[in-house]
Order: structure tokens, then C-alpha cells, then sequence
């Protein structure tokens, strides 16, 4: 696994775990173990610098900080599915990923410089 599919995967073990409201659940459908899970998702919150999940002995609720962030870690983790995909459907396909429209889209403050 390469670093972006590393940081893909942290991205989608929040949204799952978002969606299932706990670590266990999670980690079951994405067939890791639930300390890869909480670990994953302990390092975006050290990197993004906030907590993004209550956790409790019941399971987990997302904070104010995490929904501001799921949108954006779903439409992320959309993304690249889809470049996958069809990146896979054809190894002598024409696909050239176009990387401005992701720049422009992420709310990058330098787009509207470019843009």
C-alpha cells in the first residue's frame, strides 16, 4: 500500500466508523482490527489537529469538528474509488486525471489565485 492509498484508508476508516458508530462494526466491514481502526483515525485527528469522535464504552459520536469533516473525508474517498475503477477497466484507456479539478474543488485558498 502506497502513502495516498495510507491516507485514503485513515479517510475511510472515519467514515465508516462515523456511519457505524462504533469501532467494531467498522473495522469488521473494512476487515481490519479495531486498534488499526482507532489508530488510523487518532493520526488524522493528530494531523488535522482535533478530535473527531467522542469515545465512549458504547461505541463513538461523531463531534462538531468530524461532521465538518465527513462530507469532504466521503467525497474524498468517493473520488478515488472512482479513479480506481476506471483506472482498473482498462489498463490501454486514454485516462489522464486532470489534477486541477480536485485542486479547485478542496476549497484550496490558492484556487482562486489560479482559477
Amino acid at each position: 500500500m502506497n502513502d495516498m492509498e495510507m491516507n485514503l484508508q485513515k479517510y475511510l476508516s472515519f467514515v465508516k466508523t462515523a456511519e457505524c458508530g462504533n469501532f467494531t462494526k467498522a473495522a469488521e466491514l473494512l476487515n481490519y482490527s479495531q486498534a488499526s481502526i482507532s489508530r488510523m483515525i487518532s493520526d488524522l485527528e493528530k494531523e488535522w489537529n482535533v478530535s473527531l469522535l467522542e469515545r465512549s464504552a458504547g461505541g463513538v459520536r461523531i463531534t462538531s469538528d468530524g461532521m465538518k469533516l465527513l462530507p469532504y473525508a466521503k467525497n474524498l474517498v468517493a473520488e478515488f474509488e472512482k479513479l480506481q475503477y476506471g483506472n482498473r477497466r482498462s489498463e490501454r484507456s486514454a485516462f489522464r486525471p486532470n489534477p486541477n479539478r480536485y485542486f479547485f474543488k478542496c476549497g484550496n485558498p490558492l484556487a482562486a489565485k489560479y482559477h
